[in-house]
Order: C-alpha cells, then sequence, then structure tokens
C-alpha cells in the first residue's frame, strides 16, 4: 500500500501520469460553492481534435487515455483566456477584462496536446477541494470529454471510484522526465502516478522546511511505475501494495507491514535496486543484473557488495548505478513478495 500519514493508499497502476470548504479555498471569486457543470459540452472553436481514447486503470504516468499530454490553451465560447497559469493548484487568466481564478473555470474548455501532436479538448465540469489535502491547497478537478458522440469523464477511476484530475506545473516526456515550466501545465488523474504521488504529500509547487519538493514528486513518479531505469519503462502490476517514505519526512516507513525494500529512488531512476517488485519465474536466476533489470538497461547499473540507501541505512541494495549520485536519492520503497508466474 501506498503509506501517507498513517492512510493507507492501494496502487491501482494503468500502464506507465491528483489524482467542503468555501469559495476562498477553491480559489474563486465566485460565490457558488458547488462548482459544478454537467451539460458544456467541450468546443472545437475550429480545431482538429482527437476522439478520446479510453484505457484501463493501471500503471499509466498521467491516467487520461493519452500519452503525456499538456494544456496549451483554454476557451470560454471559443474566446481564449489570456494569460493562463497556474498560482498552486488554481488555474488562473483573464477574460474580457475579468479576472478568472480556480472554480470561475468551470464550463472553460482545455486543449491538451500530446507528444504526438494529437490534440484532445475537455470542458471543466468541476472543481472542489481534496478533503485528503488538509492544507486545503490541493483543487481537483472533474474533466469531461467526447468518445463516440457521448460525454464522458476523462480520468480513470481512483481507488474511492472517482474521476479526478490535478493540474501540475510543468511537462513530461516520453522518458518519464519532468520538463519545468512557468507557463505550461498537465493535468494528472488521481488514479495515475502524477496524481497519486500529489495526494502522498510531494506538492512539487511546494516546500517542506525549506526544502523543494519538485524533485521529490519526480523520485515519486518514477517509484509508483518501477521505472528503475529512468527511461519511462514501467515495471510493476496493477494493484500492487506499496510503502513509501522519505527523510524529511513527509512520509515514514510503517513497521507493521511486512513488506521487503525495493529500492531507493532520484529523480532519474533507481539509485539502487535490491530486487524486482514482481518477480517472474522465467527469470528467477539468483542475485545477477539480468536477473533483476531489462536488458535495455543492463549498462546502467552494476553491482554491489552492500549499499545503504541514504533514506534507511537497514535498506541495503545488491545493485548500484553507475552514474545516479547518492545524494540524489529522494527516497525509498518497500512492497511484498508478488510473483507473476508468465
Amino acid at each position: 500500500m501506498l503509506r501517507s500519514r498513517n492512510i493507507t493508499l492501494f496502487i491501482c497502476l494503468i500502464s506507465t501520469l491528483v489524482h467542503g470548504t468555501g469559495c476562498g479555498s477553491l480559489g474563486t471569486s465566485s460565490s457558488n460553492h458547488d462548482n459544478s457543470s454537467d451539460t458544456v459540452l467541450p468546443e472545437q472553436c475550429g480545431q482538429q481534435l482527437t476522439s478520446l481514447r479510453r484505457s484501463m486503470n493501471g500503471r499509466t504516468l498521467q491516467g487520461t487515455g493519452m500519452t503525456s499530454a499538456t494544456v496549451t490553451s483554454a476557451t470560454k465560447g471559443c474566446v481564449e483566456i489570456k494569460s493562463l497559469h497556474l498560482e498552486g493548484t488554481a488555474l488562473v487568466g483573464t477574460m474580457d477584462g475579468q479576472a478568472l481564478r480556480g472554480a470561475d473555470f468551470v464550463g472553460t474548455t482545455v486543449t491538451q496536446v500530446d507528444s504526438a501532436g494529437a490534440q484532445l479538448a475537455a470542458v471543466i465540469a468541476a472543481v472542489e477541494v481534496d478533503a485528503r489535502d488538509k492544507s486545503g491547497e490541493t483543487l481537483l478537478y472533474t474533466l469531461k470529454a467526447l468518445q463516440d458522440g457521448q460525454l464522458v469523464e476523462l480520468c480513470t477511476p481512483d481507488l474511492d471510484g472517482k474521476r479526478r484530475a490535478i493540474p501540475v506545473p510543468g511537462t513530461w516526456d516520453s522518458s518519464g522526465a519532468h520538463q519545468s515550466s512557468a507557463t505550461q501545465f498537465t493535468f494528472g488523474c488521481t488514479s495515475a502516478a502524477i496524481g497519486k504521488c500529489v495526494r502522498l504529500g510531494y506538492r512539487p509547487w511546494t516546500a517542506h522546511h525549506g526544502v523543494s519538493l519538485a524533485g521529490y514528486h519526480q523520485a515519486c513518479t518514477r517509484m509508483i511505475r518501477f521505472d528503475y531505469c529512468g527511461d519511462g519503462g514501467v515495471h510493476t502490476e496493477e494493484g500492487t501494495e506499496i510503502d513509501v517514505y522519505d527523510q524529511l519526512p513527509i512520509n515514514t516507513k510503517d513497521p507493521s507491514l511486512l513488506l521487503t525494500f525495493d529500492a531507493a529512488w532520484s529523480e532519474a531512476g533507481a539509485y539502487c535496486i535490491e530486487r524486482q517488485r514482481w518477480i517472474r519465474l522465467s527469470t528467477i536466476d539468483g542475485v545477477t543484473l539480468q536477473a533483476l533489470l531489462p536488458s535495455a538497461c543492463l549498462g546502467k547499473f552494476e553491482l554491489a557488495a552492500v549499499e545503504a540507501s541514504p533514506v534507511d541505512p537497514l535498506d541495503l541494495c545488491s545493485v548500484r548505478s553507475k552514474s545516479i549520485p547518492r545524494d540524489s536519492v529522494k527516497l525509498d520503497n518497500r512492497s511484498g513478495v508478488n510473483i507473476l508466474l508468465r
């Protein structure tokens, strides 16, 4: 399970991106606390758009049925909202000289573009404060898009059965690397890695005792998907139980869980690895690089006699990265004994 302040979450991964209070917490000038719109359709505004492709809830980075996509514009009545940007998780902009913020964007169409150039329009149907975030900083957005002529929710469902997303600064490329940006942002669903990591407390727009959480969020997205090679590959399965912890501490190790150390994580992937999160019987070959790693990243790691993680000295690795520095480690994780028969 994912552990955050003793709240247990299950990972329902996609193949490998968050997922009342008053109006002030919603970051909006509107007096309507029930900010929702179920009937507004996404605007096309003369653009050639891609139909929504549904994906299974499992191991993806973003969780929207597209490859990782970036918001490029927002419109109302096909009038573009100017100066579109994020302040925390509140969308901010202006239209016809009027300032818009947070829930003022309900009914707005946002256009997202993926790495292949495909565009998808989605309407913001609702905005709400994430009840799991005690700080009240995190806003959850309900996005809807057209699929086969029907208006459907864009995100796949999370463990609560809800389909929500949160805007996060920057973009992600096909290798899973985060690209910082003050003007571009990405919607991450609560059912996928980007959203899950925000809900674990790694809010990349904030700092913890003066330490930026942006790098911790990025390391978390690698950890969630077990992308130890740092190339965007996914080496985990849906529904895997894990425990995540760091030195800050945002999250601490739960001693009540009978789990075993997997790896120590940096923004670029795993610094060191003790075992696969999922063991395939066909690859069991003792403690060898071939047993632990896919062939594509064998050259990135080397056997280590004993390598202790800087997060927890009791977390010992048998394989270490050749290029990732030790001081770049952000967090560790544990999981159960998981075996694939195939």
